[in-house]
């Protein structure tokens, strides 16, 4: 957990920067739509900040043309599936639409961040962002209590080829930590799992005469 904290503890000294705050940072290697990103994550949960974080792990998928496959394989194996229309979850092989917008902006944050596509949260986030010799910073925070994700006062995160980490910070100081390891870029196509999710995902919200 120490990264987190160190992350934390640099969130007050981002200063604001120029518009040019949502282009992705030189180092980071953005997503175009012929392009796959796949890599691993431990996901956790700081509810109580005198108890031990809730822990998950598991792989994802982030292809700009697609969406984002998020798939915890432990302690539950569960996959969330976010398309352009809707978010799905999955879980013993059955598929559920994800009724909470927050969560669903929630999973298109990350597709966002993971892919480099900065500008499309320009719209919900004021982004300072910050570059130094081994890596860069990018700053969210919500533009008014209704925009981007409730529940969340900023949004910190850190990488340099990749994105390395995603915290998310509560009002009362408790907050959500995402780790990413293991990243890399290839050609589409998608593997027949990720297409076939996809394809799931993206026939439940067909809307039907």
């Amino acid at each position: 957990m120490r990264m987190v904290f160190l992350l934390l503890s640099l969130a007050p000294t981002l200063l604001p920067t120029p518009s040019f705050a949502a282009l992705a940072p030189d180092k980071q290697m953005a997503l175009t739509e012929d392009k796959v990103l796949r890599g691993t994550f431990i996901e956790q949960h700081v509810l109580d900040k005198d108890k031990s974080p809730v822990q998950m792990a598991g792989h994802f998928t982030v292809a700009p043309a697609y969406g984002l496959i998020w798939a915890v394989e432990n302690p539950l194996p569960t996959s969330t599936i976010v398309t352009p229309d809707g978010a799905v979850q999955e879980i013993a092989g059955m598929a559920v639409k994800l009724p909470a917008k927050n969560l669903h902006s929630l999973y298109a944050m990350v597709k966002a961040a993971l892919a480099g596509q900065w500008d499309f949260l320009e719209k919900d986030f004021t982004i300072n962002r910050r570059e130094t010799s081994t890596g860069w910073t990018m700053a969210l925070y919500p533009k008014t209590p209704n925009s981007g994700l409730k529940g969340y006062k900023s949004i910190l995160v850190q990488g340099e080829t990749f994105v390395n980490s995603i915290v998310l910070t509560k009002p009362d100081g408790t907050y959500d930590a995402l780790a990413f390891s293991n990243g890399a870029i290839s050609a589409l196509p998608l593997t027949g799992t990720e297409q076939t999710s996809f394809q799931k995902a993206q026939k439940m919200y067909i809307k039907t005469p």
